[in-house]
């Protein structure tokens, strides 16, 4: 068993079987089991729908560009597995382009990626191992020279990406629409959020989805009105009122295609430091809002408070026999292993009956336990 297999069974062991099935825990183990191991290491989750009965759950992990994160990818492999190695190939491609971004950041005005989630749509693909969506954020807002990047540059930048995991260029309907979005959201002085653009490899789609916070519920409804969305925003506006008075963070999922906005939209609602339940009282009272609102079941919200919590990971001496070379275990000697409720996003997919998902994390922590204690504000 690799270090990655045994974090993810310990992890996700105290996991409510209402939140993620024995099912669903045996089909992300498969995916966990022919990921490079160095994966255990950062941050990863899964996304598990609360509307239904149905405790399927889709599984995301992270890599940034501090932990070497795009030879991690380019290194991705399927070989010694039942799987075809074309899996994982679009993974590899993203890598190679991503690790070039960065030897070129002297002399290319672009802005960088600094982190990259893969995201398995297992619920949708139950038989198969799934193409993984790829979402990476970019440094948008960095200077070069003094001056901000223009915005057609950051426009140059997706396009140039879009083709290096697509193989083909935005047509020239999607980059105006690219245009259009990157244009309301870089006037917009209240994007509280730095940008994250999503390619959805396994879903027949030629768009990206952008994922970018806003500060207010008037700077959101802005962007929505400024960039075309077609659905009816004085349905949706008595909703992001509430959701801005309730939480800290309300960050906008929309995707962008050639004929503009689409209709559906996903909504993210978090709170600073990421405090669990027992700590952050106005986890239940969201909660019980999104079960009174029937967006979430009932059976679905005890798991959910009770998720949080962290454990000392004993096989430490294994991992850096392993793997001692990587940045992020430099001078570490104790690992813990820390579960968190990262947020809950509501769905809006053009219907009235809106519905959430939560999305559970686990991220590996490497400290002497004084300075571990102080980062995570743990009792």
């Amino acid at each position: 068993m690799s270090y990655f297999g045994d974090i993810y069974e310990r992890a996700i062991l105290p996991v409510s079987l209402q939140l993620i099935s024995l099912e669903s825990r045996r089909r992300i183990r498969t995916i966990i089991d022919v990921l490079p191991k160095e994966y255990g290491l950062m941050t990863f989750g899964f996304e598990c729908p609360l509307h239904e009965a149905s405790a399927d759950a889709d599984f995301l992990v992270s890599s940034d560009v501090t932990n070497d994160g795009p030879s991690i990818m380019m290194h991705a492999s399927a070989a010694g597995s039942e799987f075809p190695d074309s899996v994982f190939e679009k993974v590899r491609e993203f890598g190679s382009y991503w690790k070039g971004v960065l030897s070129n950041k002297q002399s290319d005005p672009a802005p960088l990626i600094d982190d990259v989630w893969l995201e398995y749509d297992l619920i949708a693909h139950p038989e198969s191992f799934p193409v993984p969506g790829i979402f990476f954020r970019t440094a948008s807002n960095i200077e070069k020279d003094g001056d901000a990047l223009h915005l057609d540059v950051i426009v140059d930048f997706l396009c140039r990406t879009y083709f290096d995991v697509k193989k083909t260029y935005p047509s020239t309907l999607l980059r105006r629409q690219l245009e259009a979005c990157v244009v309301s959201e870089g006037d917009n002085k209240n994007v509280k959020k730095s940008i994250y653009i999503g390619m959805m490899l396994s879903r027949k789609s030629s768009g990206l989805r952008l994922v970018v916070g806003f500060a207010s519920s008037e700077a959101l409804l802005s962007f929505l009105r400024d960039s075309g969305w077609p659905g009816p925003l004085t349905f949706i506006k008595p909703f992001v009122d509430e959701w801005y008075q309730m939480v800290d963070m309300v960050t906008l999922n929309v995707d962008i295609g050639e004929d503009g906005l689409g209709i559906k939209l996903g909504f993210e609602l978090s709170f600073n430091c990421r405090r669990p339940p027992e700590r952050e009282p106005r986890w239940a009272l969201l909660l019980d809002y999104l079960v009174e609102k029937g967006m979430c079941c009932p059976s679905k919200v005890q798991g959910l408070i009770t998720y949080a919590g962290y454990e000392e990971y004993p096989g430490m001496q294994g991992i850096m026999a392993e793997s001692s070379d990587m940045e992020l275990l430099k001078d570490a000697c104790r690992m813990f292993v820390v579960r968190k409720l990262f947020h809950i996003k509501v769905v809006y997919d053009g219907t009235p009956s809106l519905f959430a998902k939560g999305y559970l994390g686990v991220t590996p922590y490497f400290r002497r336990w004084d300075i571990f204690k102080e980062a995570t504000s743990l009792p």
